[in-house]
């Protein structure tokens, strides 16, 4: 058996469902999300974003928004410091022409006159196929832990990604 047969089989026997292509194609969506969000690249985050976005921070009622006001309140954050998402442990299914992807964060912000704030998130985005690629219609974060400025007895106010 040839080493692409191997991998061809090991491939079946994933737990997420949907081509090796799609999911990496998710993961990548997700990643330069985030990244832009980071950059402040309002054209970046509007390239993977649908027109409608349904938002959920540490289980609020979910909010559907429009890309503009996501893109907006997200290139504000950049504006006001440095922000760096790492996001990582991609866990991607995709279903025909729908997808979740589940990752872990880690969110750092240093605001201009403030104290540093980080936090650890659990994510889950929604994406549907848009054209050649992906886009995000809903995502959920969920804070495992805070920090800021030295103080970790409570949720770190305004980290969220």
């Amino acid at each position: 058996m040839s080493l692409s047969d191997e991998v061809g089989q090991a491939a079946t026997r994933l737990p997420y469902a949907g081509t090796v292509a799609d999911r990496l194609d998710v993961a990548d969506a997700v990643t330069t999300f985030h990244r832009c969000a980071d950059d402040g690249d309002e054209a970046g985050m509007r390239a993977v974003l649908a027109e409608r976005v349904v938002t959920v921070r540490d289980g609020t009622e979910p909010r559907q928004r429009l890309r503009d006001e996501v893109v907006a309140e997200l290139a504000e954050q950049a504006a006001a410091g440095p922000v760096q998402r790492l996001v990582a442990g991609h866990l991607v299914e995709v279903v025909g022409d729908t997808a979740v992807c589940t990752a872990q964060a880690i969110v750092v912000r240093v605001p201009t006159g403030g104290p540093p704030a980080a936090s650890g998130e659990v994510l889950r985005i929604e994406l549907v196929r848009a054209g050649p690629g992906w886009a995000i219609v809903r995502q959920e974060s969920s804070q495992r832990w805070s920090w800021r400025g030295g103080d970790r007895s409570g949720p770190a106010e305004g980290v969220s990604s």
